[in-house]
């Protein structure tokens, strides 16, 4: 099944490895792919809540229980 286990130790990120980190993949300047197929709704458009992600994905290890 699909996975978040290490996915920060994974990068580039994207198709093109147009961003080199999780910060800069959910920056700014991907804000028109964080909206896509939303109706325009940006979800991550708060800083804290970007920072709170990407503590949360780099918190994922071995140890993680799944969650079903």
């Amino acid at each position: 099944p699909p996975s978040l286990l290490s996915v920060f130790a994974v990068p580039p990120f994207f198709h093109n490895g147009g961003a080199a980190s999780l910060d800069d993949a959910l920056s700014d300047r991907f804000a028109t792919h964080r909206a896509a197929g939303t109706g325009g709704i940006d979800g991550l458009s708060s800083p804290e809540d970007r920072r709170k992600l990407i503590k949360f994905l780099l918190s994922i290890d071995a140890t993680t229980e799944p969650i079903q």
